[in-house]
């Protein structure tokens, strides 16, 4: 959905892919810090929005959270986190700077006109050959950036097929509980506990003084879950 392939051996194609890369401002609309971002909302992204919002939820955003740390991790001086007043953008930064993602005033990023730029950059650099090195691994920064948000596009849909096979694999049932034993620490505290139950309607069917018990008959209607295996059959009861 993000990633885009660029030809490295193309200048002004490098020079169009970042200065036309979607940016967000990381402070303030009005100070024009902005650095290169993607917008990831849920329900911008090829997956059910409700779907994609309660697997994130339930897995606490552990995951998503991972794949962003790893990906810090293997890339040393840049930084990528959400912005945004939901948190619906995610966002590349120079570790060290908090403006942008890259610190030289002649990233492509900064340029809405190639010839503008080509000015720019030959006025600090002499040749444009010069800079080349340095505009290939601003692209290549950029497209791994989005292949990350792609990678976070997958690991959402994980979680939510996680959810579906788990919840195609669950029946409700409605059980009746019979039977429910009590244990008390005095004969003062049995007693008061079973005039309580008698009250409220519960028959005691037996109970002993001596070790300090009583067993109701409940009649009780309760809802719990089945798991099933993946062949079908029960495999452990959530009560």
């Amino acid at each position: 959905m993000y990633y885009k392939k660029v030809d490295y051996k193309n200048r002004k194609a490098c020079f169009n892919f970042l200065a036309n890369h979607f940016t967000y401002p990381t402070l303030n609309s009005w100070n024009g810090l902005k650095s290169i971002a993607n917008n990831v909302k849920v329900y911008n992204l090829p997956i059910d929005s409700n779907d994609a919002l309660k697997a994130l939820e339930e897995d606490n955003y552990f995951s998503i959270n991972c794949a962003i740390e790893d990906w810090n991790a293997d890339h040393p001086g840049y930084t990528v986190g959400f912005n945004g007043r939901l948190c619906g953008y995610l966002v590349l930064y120079s570790s060290n700077h908090n403006g942008h993602c890259f610190k030289g005033e002649e990233s492509p990023c900064f340029y809405d006109s190639y010839e503008d730029w080509k000015e720019e950059v030959q006025e600090h650099y002499l040749t444009l050959k010069n800079f080349d090195s340095i505009l290939i691994n601003e692209v290549k920064i950029v497209q791994e950036f989005d292949q990350l948000c792609d990678q976070l596009i997958e690991i959402t849909k994980a979680l939510i097929a996680y959810i579906h096979k788990r919840e195609a694999l669950t029946k409700p049932y409605n059980a009746t509980l019979r039977f429910q034993r009590y244990y008390y620490d005095t004969v003062e505290d049995l007693k008061l506990h079973m005039l309580d139950m008698k009250r409220r309607g519960y028959s005691v069917w037996e109970y002993s003084d001596t070790e300090l018990y009583a067993e109701y008959e409940m009649n009780e209607a309760i809802h719990s879950e089945i798991i099933l295996d993946e062949e079908g059959d029960e495999d452990f009861v959530y009560a």
